[in-house]
Parts: structure tokens; sequence; C-alpha cells
């Protein structure tokens, strides 16, 4: 029987040794515990992504809490799962880690349809296949035709309420779950540090009472 994930707690519980050693954390990502007590989190990959590629190492940083701009478990996973979408693409994370954010904040060039299909990869591993159909579909077949080529820096509060009142007449529970896909994928955006910390698609008595 496979080996079930580390939680936080388990990764909080580890304790220093002489010397420094690795645990494997699940989905690829190994905590490093230093005699100080201190922890870091790496990936270990393969690139190019096939049966010849290198075995090749990623660090995320030191871990923590994430409130103190250190690297949660969590959220390490979810950048994994992020890169590997890239990864599988031919881009190879270790030179995405140095340049990613410094083109982002050059050109914007980041779009709500590239955002998505981050977030979306991300989520895979912690939502049943249903929930990643469905969400799939809502982007798919409504939200990415309307916003998916514009950069998730530029759609307006006042666009994402226009558009979940053009459904909300025929089919308001659809409205405020497009809604809510939305919101995640901002806030997906926000947490990479792609846009500014104000999300356009947050629910307010205006939007739930449409």
């Amino acid at each position: 029987m496979a080996k079930k994930p580390m939680t936080e707690t388990e990764v909080r519980g580890l304790t220093p040794r002489k010397d420094t050693y690795a645990v494997s954390t699940g989905y690829g990502i190994r905590v490093h515990v230093k005699p100080n007590g201190s922890k870091y989190l790496t990936w270990e990959y393969q690139f190019p992504p096939v049966k010849t590629g290198e075995r090749r190492y990623y660090y995320f940083g030191s871990y923590g809490k994430e409130s103190e701009g250190l690297w949660s478990l969590k959220k390490a996973r979810e950048e994994k799962f992020r890169l590997d979408v890239l990864r599988k693409q031919g881009q190879d994370p270790d030179l995405l880690k140095s340049t990613d954010k410094k083109e982002i904040e050059k050109t914007a060039t980041y779009t709500f349809r590239r955002v998505a299909d981050e977030w979306l990869g991300s989520r895979k591993s912690m939502l049943s296949p249903f929930t990643i159909e469905d969400y799939k579909n809502k982007l798919d077949n409504q939200i990415l035709p309307v916003f998916g080529n514009i950069s998730i820096r530029k759609i307006t509060r006042h666009e994402c309420v226009n558009f979940k009142k053009s459904h909300s007449a025929r089919a308001p529970e659809q409205a405020r779950k497009l809604l809510m896909v939305m919101k995640q994928v901002f806030e997906y955006a926000i947490d990479m540090d792609w846009m500014e910390d104000n999300n356009p698609a947050r629910e307010s008595k205006n939007t739930q009472t449409e």
C-alpha cells in the first residue's frame, strides 16, 4: 500500500539530527531538516519529461508559515502542480523560477486562460475527477470565450459583475457557480503574486442577490 502524503503537522514535528536529512512528503516533494531545526522544501523532477530525461531538483525555499514569507507544504504542492503542467509542455521549472516573475511584471503576459490552466492543474490531486471536469466545462464553455485572452491584471470588477448578470436571469445558480470559479482563478493569481490583492470576482451583497 502506498504511503499517505505527509501533513503539515507531521512535517512540523520532524526533529533535527546530527546531520541534515530528507524525508519524502509525497508528490515528489521532500523536506530537508537541518541540525539547527530549520527545514526547507525541494522537488525532484525529470526533464525533459521522458524516460531518458535528467533528474533535477527545484528548491522552493524555507519551510514555515506563509504569513512570515515562508513555504508551507500546501503552498509548495500547489506550486509543484502548477510547474508540472509547464514541465509537461517542455519548460524547465528551474529556469522558469528565475524568469517567470520578471516576465510577468514586465509584460503582463499572463492571460486569464493561462492562469486558469495552471490553477486547474494545481488542483487535480486535491479535487475529485468529477469536480475537475465540472470546472473545466464551466471555463471552456462560458468563461474563457469571454475572458480567456485578456491579461489577468486587466479584468475589472465591473466586467465580472456584468458577466454574472448576463447568466443570472436564466440560470441564477449557474451564474453563482461561474463567478465562484472565476474567483478561485483570481485568488490563485493573487497568491502567486501575479496581480494585486483585489479579487474582481469577489462575492458581495450585490452579486449574491442579483
